[in-house]
């Protein structure tokens, strides 16, 4: 099959490619290089995106009879470090994208280019130091008492996997659009249980699980993604298709919220260390009201920032 560029409808700028799906290849252990498997190309097929350089972002779309499911993903092109190659008419997909978006290998995908929000400065330091691990996770409807509350569930699994606390701030994004400030929560027996019970009552609608449905049968998926519940305002903020159930999103830690936290940690410090300088050192009245200023500050952040982090049940 050649891959013939094609020009999305709504942006004249925006190049894209039907493409088979084949798996990911490995070019060996290197503790200096980082191997991405989430999207690869051939060096010539990434060359007819010519807004996407090597480490930036591709959407992959694979067309349904019933929905439409998107993902998006790091590129990485092939080169001599790879002992496999990629045909030009081939995509390489890494398994939780495969999984995403129900394909088998030598399904057809297209593969286009996507306008991602640029993190800013302050966001790219906080990640650069802190870091984060995504999870891959499969959108769900929320509940009472979630709906109209800026809260995910997440199960067990994604919390240890992405590095947070019950009560942190994650950041969820789709292949259209990032959405911060999460409060992430844990996904209860007892939700679960709803959960369950309302696929039974109401399936129109609320879905069954997608390892239930056509698409994951036809790409026989028997393990799926971890589910994650957040409520229709953050569907929508998401840009998801259609009602939002089903796409496929990656999670992943507020490097943000995680300094802000880890700031809190010390607070008690900081102001005993105050109040030590304040009472046993021998300094002038000036400087012991700016550190008592600072104390104050920081006692005062940490309270609000308790207060904020109070989980809902």
């Amino acid at each position: 099959m050649a891959n013939k560029a094609i020009r999305d409808p709504e942006s004249a700028d925006r190049s894209s490619q039907k493409l088979t799906t084949t798996s990911t290849v490995s070019a060996g252990f290197n503790r200096k290089t980082t191997n991405l498997h989430d999207i690869q190309l051939h060096p010539d097929t990434l060359g007819e995106f010519p807004n996407v350089s090597e480490g930036e972002f591709l959407k992959i779309t694979a067309d349904h009879d019933e929905r439409s499911l998107e993902f998006y993903g790091r590129v990485e092109a092939l080169d001599d470090r790879f002992d496999t190659e990629i045909k030009p008419d081939e995509v390489g997909v890494g398994i939780h994208c495969r999984r995403g978006i129900a394909v088998s290998i030598g399904d057809e995908v297209l593969v286009e280019e996507v306008d991602l929000e640029t993190i800013g400065f302050r966001q790219r330091m906080m990640n650069s130091m802190l870091r984060f691990r995504p999870a891959s996770c499969r959108v769900r409807k929320a509940s009472s008492p979630d709906a109209g509350y800026r809260v995910c569930r997440i199960p067990p699994e994604v919390k240890d996997l992405v590095g947070i606390e019950w009560g942190d701030r994650i950041v969820i994004q789709s292949a259209n659009a990032r959405l911060r400030g999460m409060k992430a929560l844990p996904l209860h027996e007892r939700l679960e249980e709803k959960y369950r019970d309302r696929e039974e009552e109401a399936p129109t609608r609320y879905p069954p699980p997608f390892v239930d449905t056509n698409e994951a049968s036809r790409a026989g998926l028997l393990l799926d993604l971890p589910r994650i519940y957040i409520s229709a305002s953050a569907r929508n903020e998401l840009q998801l298709r259609g009602d939002g159930v089903y796409q496929p999103v990656k999670v992943h830690r507020d490097t943000s919220d995680v300094f802000v936290r880890l700031f809190d940690k010390l607070s008690i410090p900081i102001v005993l260390g105050a109040a030590t300088i304040i009472i046993g050192f021998d300094i002038s009245m000036r400087l012991k009201i700016v550190v008592f200023i600072v104390a104050l500050i920081v006692a005062l952040f940490s309270i609000r920032l308790h207060a904020r982090r109070v989980l809902l049940e």
